[in-house]
């Protein structure tokens, strides 16, 4: 097997690693998101979003790698929505809300393809 041809194999087999990583990415981000829903301003609120920020971030980088690309789209909408609330330039409400609600609808959809682009 030629030099390129083990490298496309390694990829291949990374790009399924994350695919199947989505489903575990959606039991994360869904109670959050449910938790920033009915205490936008607490301590537990606070918590989720920092996750929220996390989960988005990594997301944002790895998901365009991958073929996902929309996904990596909605998921630095995410991340930069969830970074000005922990910045403390905007509070969180509708902008923060939608942003997650795209990128847990993108997470979907990559998951029901089963596949990348």
């Amino acid at each position: 097997m030629a030099e390129s041809e083990k490298l496309q194999a390694k990829l291949d087999a990374l790009r399924v690693t994350f695919a199947n990583g989505i489903a575990e990415r959606l039991d994360r981000i869904r109670p959050d998101r449910k938790i920033l829903a009915v205490d936008g301003l607490g301590e537990e609120a606070a918590e989720a979003l920092v996750r929220v920020h996390r989960e988005s971030h990594s997301l944002a980088g790895t998901a365009p790698v991958f073929g996902f690309d929309e996904l990596g789209k909605s998921a630095r909408e995410a991340e930069e929505s969830a970074q000005a609330c922990i910045a403390g330039t905007t509070a969180p409400g509708a902008p923060l809300a939608d942003a997650i609600d795209r990128m847990i609808g993108d997470l979907e959809t990559a998951a029901e393809a089963g596949d990348v682009a």
